[in-house]
């Protein structure tokens, strides 16, 4: 699991598609979390927001316990917006740092706690974009590697360009305006990196790796 990190601030900030190791799931229902003192109400509120949605929509529960031990989430407002693939064991931390407090960020991040990969990571991606190397800024080209069969469980599920955990088309640009992304389909090209909320098979995905398939669509 260790492929985008090294721990822990410097492991967290590296960061659709699940983990396909077995070890990667959580396990134990419902995900304990809790709050770290740097957070304020703002940040806790659009945090309860996000995993309300998470829960509405797939079988996934959360709990809240400032007390919590084992496994389980920090949330705290760290340097960003950051978060591990897969549950690593522990205290595991999300940052929801200044600038990260949209819904659709704290729902992107919690994804990949519960084992989400970015969705141009997949195996096929080359079937659906073009990545422009160029124009990515060099420290970060590693975010945009097409990870293996092996590390990726797509659960036969679709390359989604509507997906949350899909990078858009301006990601990590040199000039911020250079596309590093194109849709091999022009029409699809505003579609991707999308934050509102999940796509439909965002939460088919989770719900085939945590659920057997059994989910519901209440956005």
């Amino acid at each position: 699991m260790m492929h985008h990190y090294i721990y822990f601030e410097e492991l967290l900030k590296k960061k659709n598609v699940f983990a396909a190791e077995h070890e990667a799931k959580w396990f134990q229902f419902p995900i304990k979390y809790r709050f770290d003192e740097s957070l304020d109400i703002l940040h806790i509120s659009q945090i309860l927001k996000a995993l309300e949605i998470w829960q509405s929509n797939t079988c996934i529960k959360f709990e809240n316990d400032q007390e919590a031990s084992g496994d389980y989430i920090e949330f705290f407002e760290g340097d960003g917006c950051y978060s591990m693939v897969g549950r690593f064991g522990g205290r595991q931390g999300i940052s929801i740092g200044k600038g990260c407090e949209r819904i659709g960020t704290i729902i992107h991040e919690v994804g990949h706690t519960l084992g989400l990969w970015h969705e141009q990571s997949r195996p096929d991606a080359e079937e659906y974009i073009t990545v422009v190397k160029e124009y990515i800024i060099p420290s970060y080209i590693s975010e945009f590697l097409k990870r293996s069969e092996h590390e990726i469980a797509t659960f036969n599920v679709p390359y989604d360009l509507g997906s949350i955990m899909h990078y858009g088309s301006t990601a990590f640009s040199v000039d911020q305006k250079s596309k590093t992304l194109l849709t091999k389909d022009p029409f699809y090209q505003m579609t991707i990196g999308q934050r509102d909320s999940l796509s439909f098979y965002n939460i088919k995905l989770i719900n085939e790796a945590y659920c057997k398939g059994n989910f519901k669509f209440e956005i």
